[in-house]
């Protein structure tokens, strides 16, 4: 159980104002035996037998060794690591960590799919770890920066920019919560904490991990 219930709820309600707004053969042989004559009277020669042969037996093609069972896919946010001494944890009676959202972009159905993690420390939640997966429209940086405008927009949180080891953060402040948000390949990553101090430490530590 969450020590911070009221926080893990804030901190989804954080993720859904994000989720919301990022969209903007041959013939046998004959074998014959030989003749006999007699000596006084010429005998006719008898003929010969024909000896049926068995036809060739095809041969049986060699049997193909079975395919390999295929290797299960990891999804996006089961792949997702985080360093020591923290671990994320799927806790399935938290409603908190999974939410979809449909939409029609023009003539585009955009699918948004967030998947979720609580972030334990010794037996503790101390934040919450999201992966915010987009179809129908290609991730892009103008996405992640507008997810980060319209999830600060919705939540009345101060949003300002920093830089962790190369990845271009968006940081969200607000009365309750902070959380943090990078582009990680073609999802969005966003980490949740009580207190920014706290946020950016985990953010940082889930960086490292995923490289």
């Amino acid at each position: 159980m969450s020590p911070h219930p009221r926080s893990a709820s804030r901190l989804a309600t954080v993720a859904l104002a994000l989720l919301l707004s990022a969209g903007c053969g041959g013939q046998a042989a004959v074998v014959s035996s030989p003749s006999s004559a007699a000596t006084s009277v010429p005998s006719a020669t008898p003929k010969p037998t024909p000896i049926p042969t068995r036809s060739p037996v095809p041969s049986q093609p060699a049997s193909r060794p079975p395919s390999p069972t295929p290797a299960a896919v990891a999804s996006a946010i089961e792949a997702l690591k985080i360093g020591a001494p923290y671990e994320l944890v799927f806790n399935p009676s938290n409603p908190a960590l999974s939410a979809n959202f449909n939409f029609e972009m023009g003539s585009v159905n955009v699918t948004e799919t967030m998947s979720g993690r609580e972030i334990h420390q010794r037996g503790t939640v101390v934040g919450l770890a999201y992966v915010l997966e987009i179809t129908g429209i290609p991730m892009s940086e103008a996405v992640f920066e507008g997810g980060a405008r319209g999830a600060a927009a919705n939540t009345n949180g101060k949003l300002t920019y920093g830089k962790v080891l190369g990845h271009t953060v968006a940081y969200v402040v607000t009365t309750q919560v902070s959380f943090a948000l990078y582009l990680h390949h073609d999802v969005i990553v966003m980490v949740g904490a009580q207190t920014l101090s706290l946020t950016k430490t985990l953010l940082t530590s889930v960086i490292k991990a995923n490289p």
